[in-house]
């Protein structure tokens, strides 16, 4: 039985963000913090959360499971898998933290690799429920096909830190428990963390020497056929993610208000696309 410690989960819950400095080195120029273990592996996390003052996190029991409350366990929990959990599994992965993903704004974007080092694939825990695991623009059904041999469904999904990321290899983002995510009563039962790390455990292992290749779209540009106001061209790519150049102004996402290079419309061009 795999143990998890629920006052671990809630020190990391409660942990101010610059105190992980003294956990995990922090690149102040790219504002995340990073850990090179001589992995051909990356491991993923954010620290932000969408309460940052409301950190505080409670442990009980609910319907007779033993349950973790906080509104920081999106992704704190994540957090808490990558370096307390997953490392006694076994695994070895390089670490990398980021902030500001709830604001769609993952400081994952200014990442970059050790010269001369290509990751065989991304991983994160940033993902709710118990069985999922979402692939975002890696999407393929050769990728849903692989997560089902390990008991998870692969799924579109929205965003997550490694939607912003392109280190040219795919990213999977794994269920790690939490259910009501972006609430206050955020919550997770310890019983459906401790089912979800074996499965974790062993794709990871099974496939920490293969390497999944991920090239970017390349950019199409759409010309509008019905006549409108501003008519322009709009550059946009297959992706999860709404948005377009128009006019010097940044058109937002529909789904997380971010914005990001992997677009294929935005709310103004709805009608067109």
């Amino acid at each position: 039985m795999i143990t998890i410690n629920p006052r671990r989960i809630k020190y990391y819950c409660e942990l101010p963000e610059n105190k992980f400095c003294n956990l995990i080195p922090y690149n102040d120029v790219g504002e995340y913090w990073y850990k090179d273990n001589n992995s051909n592996i990356l491991g993923v996390g954010h620290l932000d959360s969408v309460y940052p003052h409301r950190r505080n996190c409670a442990i009980g029991y609910v319907g007779g499971r033993l349950t973790v409350i906080s509104s920081s366990l999106d992704d704190r929990l994540g957090v808490y898998l990558l370096l307390d959990v997953l490392p006694v599994m076994g695994l070895t992965y390089d670490v990398l933290l980021t902030t500001h993903e709830e604001s769609g704004h993952s400081t994952g974007i200014n990442f970059t690799p050790p010269p001369g080092k290509q990751y065989n694939f991304i991983f994160e825990l940033d993902r709710q429920g118990t069985d999922d695991c979402a692939l975002y623009q890696y999407y393929t059904s050769n990728l849903v096909a692989k997560l089902k041999e390990f008991g998870f469904n692969g799924v579109q999904g929205s965003y997550t830190d490694i939607t912003s990321m392109n280190l040219g290899c795919v990213g999977f983002n794994f269920s790690v428990g939490y259910h009501g995510q972006h609430m206050l009563g955020c919550y997770a039962h310890v019983d459906d963390i401790q089912g979800i790390i074996p499965r974790v455990t062993r794709f990871i292992r099974d496939n920490q020497y293969t390497f999944y290749p991920y090239t970017p779209a390349p950019i199409k540009v759409y010309t509008p056929s019905i006549p409108y106001k501003w008519e322009r061209s709009v550059e946009y790519s297959t992706g999860n993610h709404d948005e377009a150049y128009w006019r010097g102004v940044y058109v937002k996402c529909d789904i997380c208000q971010a914005r990001d290079s992997t677009v294929h419309y935005s709310r103004t061009f709805r009608n067109y696309l």
